[in-house]
């Protein structure tokens, strides 16, 4: 991993976006350094910071892989798009900790308040999938 090149990635995000980024990596549901690098990176290809390509390159195939499946194509539907995260548990615990922290953020002043019943209904999925490889 070129964590240089990461970094590059990650920067290109605004600052709002880079905080979000920083809690969600730092989140104590994520296992391995892959996961807290996916996280950090997670918004980038859906916001066309980069290409999945240029993830890869930085990152590592599986970061890259991770980050594709929290890309929300412009066909879906969002039950279509967490359909997809719930194959790779991976995915599906950074997408928790994603809620989690837009489900904090929503209570507070200028929050949006309007995601916080389609986050409730959906987290407890999300937590299901991400437990599908312990053993």
């Amino acid at each position: 991993m070129d964590y240089e090149a990461v970094k590059v990635l990650f920067m290109r995000q605004d600052a709002q976006t880079r905080a979000h980024a920083r809690r969600v990596a730092g989140s104590w549901i994520l296992r391995t350094d892959d996961e807290r690098v996916a996280a950090g990176l997670h918004d980038v290809i859906e916001d066309g910071h980069a290409t999945f390509d240029e993830v890869e390159l930085a990152a590592s195939t599986e970061v890259a892989c991770i980050v594709a499946g929290l890309t929300r194509q412009r066909h879906e539907t969002y039950s279509q798009y967490l359909d997809y995260i719930t194959i790779h548990p991976a995915a599906a615990r950074i997408k928790v900790a994603d809620m989690l922290d837009n489900i904090s953020r929503s209570t507070r002043p200028n929050g949006r308040f309007d995601l916080l019943p389609r986050y409730l209904k959906n987290i407890e999925r999300m937590i299901r999938a991400s437990r599908r490889d312990d053993i």
